[in-house]
């Protein structure tokens, strides 16, 4: 007992912080590739993870570590931050023999969270030149540059009528909103919008903005923006009595159908073999360990009988298979989902529907709005 429980000497933290700080930085060099971030461009972000995991790893060691009570709520809503969390930290675990707690990988969690989100405000402020075109370039035209003057508070917006196009080309926008078809051809990014703008299409345009593929008609349609990730094709009602049988099938069928890539369905086994995706009210959410689809999907099956695994209940499942530039969406779909096993209510009604229709339609209501 005595030895299990003692602190052992390790030695100064900065006898290992030299080979910790190459390690971290073949790991993010790595990341970076794989996903396509800029982890290893952000000084500050390399700084405070080293110094962070520098202290855990001498916590670890002398048997301390810390809960966090965000770390289930990270893990669902920032699944992509988590699983390179998860992957940092098996690297941790082979290399500098400590293991991780659960509620740590959550902290770890965090720093590479905080990046993206640094990440997605740096691609809203590379727009420098915002045109804007209405019908008249009047009154609602002002209103309208005033409110995408608070999303781009550094660009340069000026309002067009639709008879203005020469001058809109001459303005030489590197973004567009405008109310109707252009009629002239012109090298920028387009959003279509209202007449008026309320709060949730200005969310909704950061969204669109920070996603790499996005329709340009999103913002004047009645759908949310996940809602092309679900199809018809891959929705269905299901027995089973294995959660892993559950996920063999539903993966296996993505990939024949060409939506996973070859061994989609062994990283969704990977990834549960950190944590599993079993999560709240008989919701889970499995997905891979690395985002890396060659086509959006989120294939749901509802139990025609819940039953039980590691004392916890599966009612409906959500396989998540995105592209790798989807990371913002992603987020989006989750925290969607998080907000759906926060409400039993709305689990069972969607355990109880008859058709994909049906589904879709109580999934939009639950946050309250379309637009969410």
């Amino acid at each position: 007992v005595l030895q299990k429980n003692i602190k052992r000497e390790i030695g100064s933290i900065s006898s290992f912080t030299n080979y910790l700080k190459e390690d971290i930085e073949e790991f993010i060099k790595q990341i970076d590739e794989k996903y396509d971030t800029k982890f290893l461009e952000d000084e500050d972000f390399k700084k405070m993870l080293l110094t962070h995991v520098s202290l855990l790893i001498d916590r670890l060691h002398n048997k301390i570590s810390y809960q966090n009570p965000l770390a289930n709520e990270l893990n669902i809503t920032y699944p992509m931050m988590f699983n390179i969390a998860l992957q940092f930290c098996s690297m941790l675990h082979e290399k500098y023999n400590v293991e991780v707690t659960f509620d740590e990988i959550g902290f770890v969690a965090m720093h590479f969270a905080s990046h993206m989100e640094k990440e997605k405000q740096g691609k809203l402020l590379s727009y420098n030149r915002i045109g804007i075109v209405c019908s008249s370039g009047g009154g609602s035209a002002y209103m309208i540059k005033i409110q995408i003057e608070s999303l781009f508070p550094q660009a340069e917006v000026k309002t067009f009528s639709f008879l203005q196009q020469d001058e809109l080309k001459t303005f030489q926008p590197d973004l567009i909103f405008t109310i109707m078809p252009l009629s002239q051809e012109i090298k920028a990014p387009i959003i279509y919008i209202k007449e008026l703008l309320d709060d949730r299409d200005l969310v909704k345009i950061k969204q669109i903005l920070q996603c790499e593929e996005y329709d340009p008609y999103t913002l004047i349609q009645d759908n949310p923006m996940y809602y092309s990730f679900f199809s018809k094709d891959f929705f269905k009602f299901i027995e089973a009595d294995s959660y892993e049988n559950i996920i063999r099938m539903m993966g296996q069928e993505l990939e024949e159908k060409g939506y996973g890539k070859k061994g989609y369905t062994d990283l969704i086994f990977e990834r549960e073999s950190y944590v599993s995706t079993i999560y709240t009210n008989g919701v889970c959410i499995p997905h891979p360990l690395e985002t890396d689809a060659l086509k959006n999907m989120i294939s749901v099956a509802i139990l025609k009988k819940p039953f039980v695994q590691n004392g916890k209940e599966i009612k409906i499942v959500f396989m998540i298979c995105l592209k790798k530039d989807q990371v913002e969406m992603y987020k989006v779909i989750t925290k969607k989902l998080y907000r759906l096993m926060q409400k039993s209510n709305y689990v069972e009604m969607l355990t109880k529907v008859d058709s994909f229709e049906e589904m879709m339609s109580l999934m939009k209501e639950i946050g309250g709005g379309n637009n969410e």
